[in-house]
């Protein structure tokens, strides 16, 4: 998330933790927080409501 800002400012806002991958969404929220790479094809079918 330091790429976004150039600081640490949206990970001390959002309390992101290390080892989390954070999916966001096109129109900036946040569809989901994982704890582990594998559950990012589970998390991105459910940000886009599909089976």
């Amino acid at each position: 998330m330091t790429s976004l800002t150039g600081d640490d400012t949206v990970v001390t806002v959002l309390g992101a933790r290390p080892g989390e991958t954070w999916l966001v969404r096109p129109d900036a929220h946040v569809g989901a927080v994982l704890a582990a790479p594998a559950e990012v094809p589970d998390a991105v079918r459910r940000v886009l409501a599909t089976p």
